[in-house]
């Protein structure tokens, strides 16, 4: 009996053993398992997003530098001091073309010095444009400014009111160009790179 009670006694320490060891697996090492796993496949993620967005960097590099390299792509296009007589030249222009009156007065610069160069600093320009000519023309004028190649900002635009001594003297169905002459303002602004 003794040996019937130590063979039981070995398969019970065996069964023990054996359902310590299935309950570790099943509560310790599955959990450990898949978090590793899921920690993998995050790395894996991150590491294809990281490449993806290195390649981007370098596209953006080499963008950049043909950007740098080709400046003539966007010559013009920002007001310096070089070309600021060549759009008050285009404004001129615009005004002869369409028959209008046009006065420009300058209200202020204000320059802001980059720190790192003292020979280059961004201002800001501000030009009062006066007008006066026919109604369509003034349009015209207006939609020419904001579709030109250089980035301008339209602050103000004021368009003179008819009074009705004006709009007794016009029949009731009237074309645009019939209207008499007005006056405008336009205040627009820029900034203006120094060089």
């Amino acid at each position: 009996m003794d040996i019937k009670a130590g063979r039981q006694k070995t398969l019970l320490t065996f069964f023990s053993f054996s359902i310590l060891s299935i309950l570790l697996i099943y509560f310790l090492v599955i959990p450990i398992t898949r978090k590793v796993y899921q920690q993998k496949d995050f790395l894996e993620e991150a590491k294809l997003t990281l490449s993806r967005d290195q390649e981007n960097i370098d596209e953006y590099r080499s963008d950049l530098e043909y950007l740098e390299n080709n400046s003539f792509l966007n010559e013009g296009l920002e007001v310096n001091e070089n070309n600021r007589v060549e759009l008050i030249e285009f404004l001129e222009e615009i005004a002869k073309k369409e028959s209008l009156e046009l006065k420009i007065e300058t209200f202020g610069v204000t320059i802001n010095r980059n720190v790192k160069s003292e020979n280059n600093g961004v201002g800001k320009t501000i030009l009062k444009l006066s007008l006066r000519g026919d109604y369509e023309s003034f349009l015209v004028f207006v939609y020419q400014l904001q579709n030109s190649k250089y980035i301008v900002n339209i602050d103000k635009l004021i368009v003179e009111d008819f009074d009705e001594a004006k709009m007794r003297n016009i029949k009731k169905d009237f074309l645009p160009e019939e209207l008499p002459e007005i006056e405008g303002e336009i205040v627009i602004s820029f900034n203006e790179q120094k060089i």
